[in-house]
């Protein structure tokens, strides 16, 4: 599975074997992450996902983001997904809150409302996700908060979380996260 950037700008996707050739299109976007099995693939651009189901030739699709709904693909967990989407005010211009969600593949027309992502007072900027990490049937996100002209590094954000309503646990927040982590470290959770 491979992206290009296409002549007017935008991405790609597609699939090849192992010699290059049998190209099969996937149609727009980067491809942001395949499952664990091989089964399910991710892929979008800065305001769109769409997860597709690779062994079904009659309903590819197992979700698509809303046209004009701007989402962050966080991974794939055990037996689903997860996704940040912002919910904005009544005008259109102001986020209200960054709301964790996912999608069961046994039940993939139905929202697991995770939970809200902290409101961050002390910063300016949006929280960018960083790296997702499993340790068994939790999964742990990390979100960072950069700023300035040089997106400097100003706080670091971790939750835990599982494919559950209502799992989504702070457990690190950061605001001296310039002088306590160096953002090239990964983070590595294990098990007790």
């Amino acid at each position: 599975y491979l992206s290009e950037m296409t002549d007017d700008g935008t991405s790609n996707s597609y699939s090849v074997n192992m010699e290059g050739e049998d190209r099969e299109e996937l149609g727009a976007g980067v491809i942001l992450g395949i499952s664990e099995n091989g089964q399910y693939l991710a892929k979008g651009d800065w305001n769109s996902a769409v997860v597709i189901d690779l062994s079904s030739k009659e309903t590819p699709y197992i979700w698509a983001s809303e046209e004009g709904s701007p989402v962050v693909f966080l991974g794939f967990v055990n037996d689903g997904f997860l996704i940040e989407g912002d919910n904005y005010s009544e005008d259109g211009y102001n986020v209200t809150s960054r709301q964790i969600f996912g999608r069961s593949f046994e039940q993939p027309d139905e929202d697991i409302i995770i939970g809200d992502l902290n409101v961050n007072e002390e910063s300016y900027s949006s929280p960018e996700f960083k790296r997702l990490t499993k340790d068994g049937k939790e999964f742990y996100l990390t979100f960072g908060y950069y700023g300035g002209t040089g997106h400097f590094l100003e706080n670091v954000e971790i939750y835990k979380v599982r494919l559950e309503e209502n799992s989504l646990e702070l457990i690190r927040q950061n605001p001296d996260a310039q002088e306590d982590m160096d953002n090239a470290i990964p983070l590595i959770f294990a098990s007790k």
